[in-house]
C-alpha cells in the first residue's frame, strides 16, 4: 500500500533543493567568456527556441541550434542531429 501525495510530504532532492538558490540573471551570462552552444528541440516547450535566443542574445559567444522533431530532450530523442552538433562545437573549440 503506498501513502497519497501531499504537498507536505515531498522534499525535493538536495541538489536540487541547491540550485533553487542559486539565480543565474542576464548580468551573471554577459559575463561568460567561455564558448556556449544551446541546443533546444523545436518542440520543446520547458525552454522553448524563443527563450533560448533571448537568453543568448546575452551571451558573448554562442551558437545557438534547434533541432526538428524534438522536445525538451533533443539528445536522446534525435541523438544522431545531437551528435553531429556537439562533435563539431568540440573540433572549433578545441576538441578532438
Amino acid at each position: 500500500m503506498t501513502r497519497r501525495w501531499t504537498p507536505r510530504s515531498w522534499a525535493p532532492p538536495t541538489a536540487f533543493a541547491r540550485s533553487l538558490t542559486r539565480t543565474i540573471t542576464w548580468a551573471a551570462l554577459e559575463r561568460l567568456t567561455l564558448p556556449v552552444q544551446p541546443i533546444t528541440g523545436d518542440a520543446d516547450l520547458y525552454n522553448p527556441p524563443s527563450v533560448m535566443r533571448l537568453d543568448s542574445g546575452h551571451l558573448a559567444d554562442v551558437q545557438t541550434h534547434v533541432v526538428r522533431e524534438a522536445g525538451h530532450h533533443p539528445h536522446g530523442e534525435q541523438p544522431a542531429a545531437w551528435n553531429r552538433l556537439l562533435i563539431r562545437f568540440l573540433r572549433r573549440h578545441g576538441g578532438s
